[in-house]
């Protein structure tokens, strides 16, 4: 990947976090869903939307480096969560908005974050999805300085905690569209078209 060269004129960016150790299902980002590497095709989701950064506590294996032609910011503190992660990437970026967005969630695209986006109003500091009575962290549409001014105080060190700190905004969606990978069977799964068995 590239060196962290973050470009200065774009007012939002997107962090795909991909630093956890995925003691579940063991290197779950370097599984294929059709014949794509998991953390590549959430990169090609999102690549194009914004500035798109990825948040990883080590290169990939070569082939799969090689796809991934964006710049990375290394995870100084991999293993201890996303918020960690999001507090390593966020300090490393000058963009106001950040997307942050799980690199196992393969069914999150540009389109998912245009809408949160254009949920956002005057005054709030995140957009949240929100489905079935419960929030997604991971993706969600984040002011960057206002999370890390609230995470330095966010006593169970968790990202719901720096949430119930800021001026967020829920934003209702649908549920199918938040499939994260934690097991064989996900992986399987995220691979029919949405609504399929």
């Amino acid at each position: 990947m590239p060196p962290l060269d973050a470009p200065k004129s774009c007012d939002e960016a997107v962090v795909i976090l991909a630093g956890g150790q995925a003691r579940r299902f063991a290197q779950k980002l370097e599984q294929a869903i059709d014949g794509v590497p998991l953390v590549v095709r959430v990169y090609r989701n999102l690549r194009g939307y914004r500035p798109t950064y990825i948040c990883a506590r080590r290169s990939f294996p070569v082939d799969i480096d090689a796809q991934l032609d964006c710049p990375m910011i290394v995870d100084d503190a991999p293993g201890r969560g996303p918020l960690v992660g999001m507090i390593t990437a966020f300090h490393a970026l000058p963009h106001r908005l950040v997307y942050a967005v799980a690199a196992d969630m393969p069914l999150v695209d540009a389109q998912l974050l245009t809408e949160l986006s254009a949920g956002m109003r005057d005054g709030d500091e995140a957009v949240i999805p929100e489905h079935d009575g419960r929030i997604e962290p991971l993706p969600a549409l984040y002011d960057r300085r206002a999370f890390l001014r609230h995470a330095r105080s966010a006593r169970d060190g968790s990202i719901i905690a720096v949430i119930a700190a800021l001026r967020a905004r829920r934003l209702p969606m649908s549920g199918e569209r938040f499939l994260n990978i934690n097991t064989s069977e996900d992986l399987a799964r995220a691979g029919k078209p949405v609504g399929r068995p």
